[in-house]
């Protein structure tokens, strides 16, 4: 399937689940509609919003995906998972909503100090 097609086909996916755009490390500011993940950390992050969550992001990896939140303003909290266990930890909150623009957040550092290494920054 051409690269246009399959974009389109996930516009049009489900509000129930996040749709996969791309993988990367691109850095422009994602358009409307569009939530960007990069881990620029030592370790794997992922994102949770009241009706889905992603999954983990790679370390020195960037996600998007079209995120449909019904035209209103949803939190998103970032959360990152320590490398020596399963256990996760809150990193950051933010809130996005398709209609007013794209959102990129940036997890940075490190999981020394219990998480509080970690810290995020946002292109928008």
């Amino acid at each position: 399937m051409k690269r246009a097609k399959w974009v389109a086909a996930i516009a049009t996916t489900s509000a129930v689940a996040f749709s996969l755009l791309t993988a990367g490390t691109a850095s422009a500011v994602p358009p409307n509609g569009v939530l960007k993940l990069c881990a620029d950390g030592n370790y794997r992050v992922k994102v949770e919003l009241p009706m889905m969550g992603s999954p983990f992001v790679e370390p020195g990896t960037c996600r998007s995906w079209q995120v449909p939140t019904g035209g209103s303003s949803k939190p998103v909290s970032v959360i990152g998972k320590f490398n020596t266990s399963d256990k996760t930890f809150f990193i950051d909150q933010y809130y996005f909503s398709e209609r007013w623009y794209g959102l990129g957040i940036h997890a940075v550092g490190t999981t020394a100090n219990g998480g509080r290494g970690a810290d995020t920054w946002t292109e928008k």
